[in-house]
């Protein structure tokens, strides 16, 4: 796809280089190669940002390698990519800047279930905010959780006919199963920028798959 007019608007390096390096682990390095240059990115190629937390890498360019991969593979496969890689994300943010719960203490393990989501979102929402500010607004419903985005660098410029912000909601489930110790939980868009909402929204059902 042709790359969008620039934002204005500001991701950190580091995490931009982790979605790239988790894209690798899905896709080899040579289709990520291939998916940059179609997405006339070629600056990245065998030069992902560096490590460090200055803003510096703009919304559109993560837009619109994503919206590239939707290109590439179709709706249906691009979500299976972005949804794994969006896992990996967040493994790898976890590895960068440690393990803020132990998931494995007996005071942890004891927790109810809700309790245990609320701490993961929570750390979802740190990690992909350390630099960006962008604070997401999480609320709990009778049976879910809702977890809102007011900046959106995955579909910032874009427009959908569905919601498909895959690698975020990659990053959520990679958030719960980690501080659940193995449970999948859906994680489905309800609202998205690229479909003219305010927010890009997750609904988060309280029980497991």
């Amino acid at each position: 796809m042709e790359p969008l007019p620039k934002s204005g608007l500001y991701y950190p390096n580091n995490l931009a280089r982790i979605a790239f390096l988790a894209l690798e682990d899905v896709m080899g390095s040579n289709g990520v190669n291939a998916l940059l240059s179609l997405a006339n990115k070629r600056e990245y190629i065998g030069n992902y940002p560096p490590d460090n937390m200055e803003n510096q890498i703009d919304f559109s360019d993560i837009s619109t390698v994503i919206g590239t991969l939707d290109d590439m593979y179709g709706l249906r496969g691009s979500r299976v990519l972005a949804m794994r890689t969006g896992m990996a994300v967040f493994d790898e943010t976890l590895k960068n800047i440690g393990e803020a719960v132990d998931v494995n203490d007996e005071g942890f393990l004891a927790l109810p279930l809700i309790e245990k989501m609320r701490v993961g979102l929570s750390f979802v929402g740190i990690s992909l905010t350390q630099s960006t500010k962008n604070v997401p607004i999480m609320k709990e419903e009778s049976d879910h959780f809702s977890y809102a985005f007011q900046l959106c660098p995955v579909c910032w410029g874009r427009k959908t006919t569905e919601p498909s912000c895959h690698l975020l909601a990659g990053t959520l489930r990679g958030g719960l199963k980690w501080v659940t110790r193995g449970l999948n939980f859906n994680v489905t868009q309800v609202k998205a920028h690229s479909c003219g909402d305010d927010v890009c929204e997750f609904v988060i059902p309280f029980e497991p798959v």
